[in-house]
C-alpha cells in the first residue's frame, strides 16, 4: 500500500525489456476481474489449491465470520462435485458454480433431507447471487482471464484503493494469494511473497487457516515469505497474526521503537525476544557517529543470533523508494522530461 514500489516496478521493467515488473493496480471505478477458477485441472492435482476455492466460498458467504464445521462440509462437497462434474475443455466461471449449486446440488441436499440448521442452502444462494451475472458484484468473478504471474519475475499489486471496501478487499487478496501460491509451486527457483501493510485481509477466520497453511509450506518450496507494518497493535491485536505469522516467522526485523518505549514489553513478548534483544532494540540510534549517515536496524534470527546494524541507501534508492507526495511528483516529472525513462530520469536528480 502507498504507492511506494512503483518507481521500482518501472525500473525493472526498463531494465528487463519488458519482461518483468509488473504493476496491478485496483482503483475505484476501474473493475477488477478475476477467474478462481483458471486452470481448473490444477484443482484435481493440488489440495492448496482447493483449499483456496473452499475459503473464497467461505468469505463470499460470511465475509470473514466463521463458519461452522457442517457449513463447511458442504461447501466443500458443493465445490467438490461441481468440478467432478464439469468436463469441457474451457475453464469455468463463478457463473456456472452458482448455477450447478441452485439447479443440480440443491436438488442432492433435499435427497439427503439437509436440514436448514446444519447447512442453510438459501442463505447461502442468496448472498452468493451477487456475484452472479446481473448481480452488484457480476464482473468480480467471471472474468475469462485471471491473474497470470507464473513467469514475471518481481510483481507488485497496490491495493490501497481498494482497502475499505469490505467486499472487494478480502477477495482480490484472496485471490492474488492463490495465484502467488500456483507460482510457488510450479517453479524450483527461490522465491519471495512480501505483504505489507494488508493486515485487514488476513484478520478473517477462514483466512487464517490459508494464511498458516502458506507459512508452513513456503519453505518446502524454496519460498521466503514475509510481513511488514508499522503499527504495533497490527501485531499485538491480533491472534491470528500472532499464532499464525509470529509463531512460524523465524526472522524478526525491527526499526527504531523509540514512539513504543511505554509498550514495547508487550511487543517483545510477542515476538519472544530476549532481555539482551530488547536492550538492543531500545539502544538503537542513541549514539551519534560524526559522518555516520542512515538508521540502525535490528535482526534477530531465530531466536538464535541478534544483532544491530546501520542502513545506508544510495541517493538512487531514496528517489525510487520514497512515498512523499512532493518526491513522487518531483520524479514523475523528471520522467516525463526523460521520455519516459525512470533510470534516466533518477540519474538526472541524483546529478
Amino acid at each position: 500500500m502507498g504507492d511506494s514500489y512503483r518507481a521500482l516496478c518501472h525500473i525493472i521493467r526498463e531494465e528487463s525489456g519488458g519482461k518483468d515488473g509488473s504493476y496491478y493496480t485496483f482503483e475505484k471505478g476501474k473493475p477488477i476481474s478475476f477467474n478462481p477458477f483458471r486452470g481448473v485441472r490444477r484443482f484435481q492435482e493440488d489440495a492448496q489449491a482447493l483449499d483456496f476455492l473452499y475459503t473464497l466460498m467461505c468469505v463470499l458467504w460470511r465475509n470473514g465470520e466463521a463458519v461452522t464445521t457442517a457449513e463447511l462440509k458442504f461447501i466443500k462437497g458443493s465445490v467438490d462435485a461441481f468440478l467432478g462434474q464439469w468436463d469441457q475443455d474451457s475453464d469455468p466461471v463463478f457463473n456456472h458454480y452458482f448455477e450447478f449449486v441452485r439447479d443440480t446440488y440443491s436438488g442432492q441436499l433435499a435427497r439427503e433431507g439437509v436440514e436448514k440448521e446444519y447447512f442453510d442452502l438459501k442463505s447461502y444462494l442468496l448472498t452468493l447471487e451477487q456475484f452472479y451475472q446481473g448481480g452488484s458484484y457480476g464482473y468480480l468473478l467471471n472474468s475469462a482471464e485471471s491473474i497470470d504471474i507464473l513467469n514475471d519475475r518481481f510483481v507488485v499489486f497496490e491495493i490501497d484503493a481498494i482497502k475499505d471496501d469490505k467486499i472487494v478487499y478480502p477477495i482480490t487478496t484472496l485471490v492474488i494469494m492463490d495465484a502467488f501460491n500456483e507460482k510457488m509451486r510450479s517453479n524450483s527457483d527461490f522465491k519471495v511473497m512480501c505483504i505489507e501493510e494488508a493486515w485487514k485481509a488476513i484478520m478473517g477466520s477462514q483466512m487464517a487457516t490459508y494464511m498458516l497453511e502458506l507459512w508452513k509450506t513456503a519453505r518446502k518450496h524454496r519460498t521466503a515469505a514475509m510481513v511488514v507494518t508499522q503499527e504495533l497493535n497490527d501485531i499485538t491485536s491480533s491472534p491470528i497474526i500472532k499464532d499464525t505469522i509470529v509463531e512460524n516467522s523465524g526472522v524478526k526485523i525491527l526499526l527504531d521503537q523509540t514512539k513504543y518505549v511505554n509498550k514495547f514489553d508487550e511487543l517483545a513478548g510477542v515476538l519472544g525476544l530476549s532481555e539482551d534483544d530488547k536492550g538492543m532494540v531500545l539502544s538503537m540510534n542513541r549514539l551519534r557517529l560524526p559522518g555516520a549517515a542512515g538508521r540502525e536496524v535490528f535482526f534477530n534470527l531465530g531466536n538464535k543470533k541478534s544483532f544491530v546494524m546501520r542502513l545506508e541507501v544510495s541517493r538512487e534508492e531514496q528517489i525510487a523508494f520514497s512515498s512523499q507526495k512532493r518526491d513522487k511528483e518531483r520524479l514523475a516529472t523528471a520522467v516525463a522530461k526523460s521520455g519516459g525513462s525512470y533510470i534516466k530520469a533518477i540519474k538526472k536528480l541524483v546529478k
